[in-house]
């Protein structure tokens, strides 16, 4: 029930962003005669970096049955998603040793949402992807949600409706 349901919105949303991806591809190949692929793939990278938005959604629902709940647990990977992004940047910000360190341990685990985003813009640009960077990227955003959707169809095992 818990991966179906995953399973479907993402489907949706791949197609959404792919049909919104297209349309802009079409319009500006109507309008210039210059076709490229940027705004489709840009547009399937959004739909990868919501994939462990949404399963963050599930696994709260699951665990508390709110609406309200699992909205925030989405907005919450949302932010703490665009921190991991840019957690390089942040670190020195703090200083050295227990608070920095706890600051990068609580943020590699977590899918680099503001990454993506940036890789999306640089595709969308037409500029090549990094490729290994990328990879890297979405492969962490996927074993996330899963690791998260996992935990919702254990969570969900052991209730009793």
């Amino acid at each position: 029930m818990v991966l179906g349901t995953f399973l479907g919105v993402l489907a949706l949303v791949f197609l959404g962003a792919l049909y919104g991806g297209g349309g802009l591809t079409l319009v500006v190949w109507a309008k210039t005669g210059v076709f490229g692929a940027g705004p489709i793939a840009s547009a399937a990278l959004a739909a990868v970096a919501f994939a462990p938005i949404y399963a963050a959604m599930i696994l709260s629902a699951v665990a508390a049955r709110s609406a309200a709940l699992s909205a925030l647990a989405g907005g919450a990977v949302w932010l703490l998603g665009i921190l991991a992004g840019s957690r390089e940047t942040l670190a020195p910000l703090f200083r050295e040793g227990l608070g920095r360190d706890l600051f990068l341990a609580a943020t590699a685990p977590l899918p680099r949402i503001s990454e993506l985003a940036r890789a999306g813009g640089r595709v969308a640009d037409g500029l090549p992807p990094e490729g290994a960077l990328l990879a890297a990227q979405v492969a962490t955003a996927a074993v996330f949600a899963l690791a998260l959707l996992a935990l919702a169809v254990a969570l969900l095992e052991r209730k009793a409706y």
